[in-house]
């Protein structure tokens, strides 16, 4: 006569840990797969390039931990990257646009949306000619580009942002909303920047784009005759910054010859 051992029922804290052993190798294994094109939903982006002490935050997938140098990994929605000190990262999303970050950042960006949510410290965001734009909110401002380059600084304990726009877009300039008042909004161009707290918007300032390529360490290689500093660039985003060059380097030079002696009618 047969035997047989009567199995125990499955308790919710042994089915969840069954569950976990089968996702999870899924997920760790997971690794954003670039696209290109400017358009989409940005379903994730692939961290292509740390400097120091760089830390991921995806607890849907057990990560919380710093990232090693050469280091290759994913992000997506609603995870954290986080860079400590003297520390940048360098990312690319699905669709092929481009975030590079500066020391002491953090930022997410939303499921289902074009949109990055910066909490603290600056992102370059960097969008392909013909791209569809990439929104960037913070506590203080919701920034609605139309395909182009710009910078963001957001810092969180004096509660203040500035924007400095790269780029102009043939679909328009770069509108700037506050977010304690939303009838409140600003339009900068190529040249641009405005900073804004809780109490509404500073006034509007030109800067000089070509002192900018010379002295911001995130923007350099957008510049006039910088390509030398892309050349460790992989070639999924060399081929989004070649092309975004074409627009930076338009803006630089419109700018320049916009300055120049002879076009303000001054003696040369």
């Amino acid at each position: 006569m047969n035997t047989f051992k009567v199995l125990k029922p499955l308790t919710i804290s042994s089915l969840s840990f069954l569950l976990l052993l089968v996702s999870y190798p899924i997920q760790a294994q997971s690794e954003c797969q670039i696209r290109g094109g400017g358009k989409g939903q940005l379903e994730c982006a692939k961290v292509y390039k740390i400097q120091q002490k760089v830390r991921l935050k995806a607890l849907g997938r057990g990560i919380n931990r710093f990232l090693k140098p050469a280091e290759k990994v994913s992000m997506f929605p609603n995870e954290i990257l986080q860079t400590s000190v003297d520390s940048k990262a360098q990312l690319q999303f699905n669709e092929g646009s481009l975030a590079w970050t500066k020391a002491n950042t953090v930022f997410e960006f939303n499921p289902g949306q074009r949109r990055i949510q910066l909490i603290d410290g600056a992102v370059l965001v960097m969008v392909a000619p013909g791209g569809q734009p990439i929104n960037t909110r913070t506590a203080e401002v919701d920034i609605r580009p139309k395909g182009t380059v710009y910078l963001v600084e957001h810092n969180q304990t004096e509660k203040k942002t500035t924007i400095s726009v790269l780029t102009d877009n043939p679909q328009g300039p770069v509108t700037v909303v506050s977010q304690t008042n939303p009838n409140e909004s600003i339009k900068l161009y190529s040249g641009q920047r405005v900073s804004a707290t809780e109490q509404g918007f500073g006034p509007i300032e030109n800067f000089d784009l070509s002192e900018m390529y010379k002295t911001e360490p995130v923007v350099a290689g957008l510049g006039v005759g910088q390509t030398k500093a892309l050349s460790g660039q992989p070639p999924e985003a060399r081929e989004t910054l070649d092309s975004v060059r074409q627009e930076t380097v338009k803006a630089q030079i419109g700018q320049t010859i916009k300055n120049s002696p002879t076009q303000s009618g001054a003696c040369p």
